[in-house]
């Protein structure tokens, strides 16, 4: 399924405190659109939101399936995955 993204210069982005710059804002807002419509739409209990130009390495895969397995599936409501180097100041962890 595809979610349209909320746009940067809209109202909502704009309604919306906090310092994040405004793609960050549209970026979660979507994001949070994704979870609500799958609430709405009983979507199955698990659901994976990427970006449309999302791709997972085999590293990645490999990482992902571990951490899972480790996991129980009812211990946990949302993991979320985000690189914050690009953030003010910030670089990503090791």
């Amino acid at each position: 399924h595809r979610f349209d993204a909320v746009k940067s210069t809209g109202d909502a982005v704009k309604s919306l405190p906090g310092e994040m710059i405004p793609a960050l804002k549209g970026n979660w807002l979507s994001h949070v659109g994704c979870l609500k419509r799958a609430i709405d739409e009983n979507f199955p209990s698990h659901v994976l939101i990427v970006e449309d130009d999302t791709a997972f390495g085999a590293a990645t895969v490999f990482w992902l399936n571990g951490l899972l397995s480790r996991l129980e599936p009812t211990s946990w409501d949302v993991l979320y995955l985000a690189d914050i180097s690009h953030m003010s100041g910030r670089s990503a962890p090791d």
